[in-house]
């Protein structure tokens, strides 16, 4: 088991595939752009985990 956990790096292209989709995939119903909701979870969740770290 590794004694110290390498840092995560940021991802060249953050969420390629949800971005394939498009703002509004036929399974989105909500108002906003689904690619708007989904890079502020990735910021929220980004920050959390490295909080953790």
């Amino acid at each position: 088991m590794p004694k110290q956990i390498e840092p995560v790096q940021e991802a060249l292209i953050p969420g390629l595939l949800v971005k394939k989709g498009g703002d509004y995939p036929a399974f989105w119903d909500k108002p906003g752009s689904f690619i708007t909701a989904m890079e502020e979870f990735y910021i929220r969740m980004r920050k959390t985990s490295l909080k953790e770290l």
